[in-house]
């Protein structure tokens, strides 16, 4: 339902041979603002999925890029937390995306471009893929965080996939209500010692 440009530093990437039609994969260079500007020519949608620490700025670059090229709608990086959560965002990890959150904000209120963020707190397969959050299944150790018991909500990646693609897919009514706002999902909510239990009994 989608054609689809993946913007990479350097090629060449994997494609399932299923999606070659409607994939095409440009190398670009991602501290040129006219490369990636050239790159999203074109495109109706930019979905941001880098988070690169060692250039904070990669994004704004990247939302002014699809400014330039007359990209009508941004799914920033944030797949995370709250955005609107002032406490978790103070935090280091998340400041690059803060700075990025607020100028996109910004732009949306001008009307220069308009915007949807997916807040999916926890990634769960991903998560327990990666010992993330006190779970490490490879060596049978659990760190429980305040004592494991807050419930939060975990996300499934292929959840997150689904709802960007339906965000693309809205007819205009839809559009409205998801214009330059945060769009909050999750798989389920579970406090980290009941995920660690039913680790364990898996």
């Amino acid at each position: 339902r989608f054609n689809i440009a993946v913007l990479v530093r350097k090629p060449p990437i994997d494609i399932p041979e299923s999606c070659t039609a409607n994939v095409i994969v440009k190398k670009v260079d991602f501290t040129s603002a006219e490369s990636l500007t050239s790159a999203l020519a074109g495109q109706d949608a930019l979905i941001d999925a880098t988070f690169d620490t060692a250039d904070p700025g990669l994004s704004i670059r990247l939302v002014d890029a699809a400014v330039a090229a007359g990209v009508k709608h941004v799914i920033p990086s944030e797949f995370s937390g709250d955005p609107e959560n002032s406490k978790a965002r103070a935090l280091p990890p998340f400041q690059p995306k803060s700075a990025t959150y607020k100028h996109l904000c910004q732009l949306g209120r001008e009307n220069k471009i308009t915007w949807s963020a997916v807040c999916n707190n926890a990634f769960l397969d991903w998560g327990l893929r990666m010992s993330f959050l006190g779970i490490d299944l490879k060596d049978r150790k659990i760190e429980y965080l305040n004592g494991g018991k807050l419930v939060i909500p975990w996300t499934m990646l292929d959840a997150v996939g689904t709802a960007v693609a339906n965000l693309l897919s809205l007819d205009d009514t839809g559009r409205e209500r998801v214009r330059n706002r945060v769009c909050y999902i999750y798989s389920m909510l579970k406090s980290q010692k009941e995920v660690a239990d039913l680790a364990k009994e898996a």
